[in-house]
């Protein structure tokens, strides 16, 4: 494995990391949601346009599994049309072997295929009120422990990725709503 990895920083703790991760079992679990932040203009990369927003979590999970969507006739594409990052994800987990599993936590529109389903609401916009009531949140906390740890018992490595537009403001807003003085960024891919 760590023959096509090159290792900058402590080589030893990087190729003890890269051996110890090489007999694991990997899973990967795509939560799939949508909030109404998304709508304030300029917030999201998702969607090729606004109409399509809502869209983008249920096609990403059906392209991750069937190689195409259902939802919609395309993958979902960035208003400047870029692709969906979801296809880096479904090449990296083909050419590792590593199964995954859909978690809906509230896509506005719900997914062909099979999936868990938490019953989660989806967030409201953070500009206007707030996202979640409070027994919400604690619901959703306490879904994701309860499915975190159905699906950590069948895996060495639970890996936990997401499909949200306008998530990564609304994941800024909750660092800062805790009092984490942390910066998120969206990468592009």
């Amino acid at each position: 494995m760590s023959k096509d990895i090159d290792i900058f920083g402590n080589r030893a703790l990087g190729q003890d990391f890269l051996d110890c991760l090489e007999k694991k079992q990997f899973m990967f679990s795509l939560v799939i949601s949508y909030t109404d932040t998304c709508t304030i203009p300029g917030i999201t990369m998702a969607g090729k346009n606004p109409d399509l927003l809502a869209y983008t979590p249920p096609a990403d999970a059906e392209f991750l599994n069937f190689g195409y969507c259902r939802c919609i006739d395309a993958i979902p594409m960035s208003p400047d049309g870029k692709p969906t990052p979801g296809l880096l994800t479904k090449t990296a987990l083909e050419a590792a072997s590593i199964s995954n599993v859909v978690i809906n936590a509230g896509s506005k529109i719900t997914p062909k295929l099979p999936y868990f389903e938490t019953g989660l609401d989806y967030g409201r916009n953070i500009a206007l009120e707030p996202a979640m009531q409070p027994d919400s949140v604690t619901q959703a906390v306490e879904y994701g422990r309860m499915i975190g740890r159905t699906l950590g018992s069948f895996t060495d490595c639970l890996v936990i990725g997401e499909t949200i537009p306008g998530g990564t403001t609304t994941a800024q807003a909750v660092l800062t709503g805790l009092g984490v003085n942390a910066k998120v960024r969206l990468i592009h891919a």
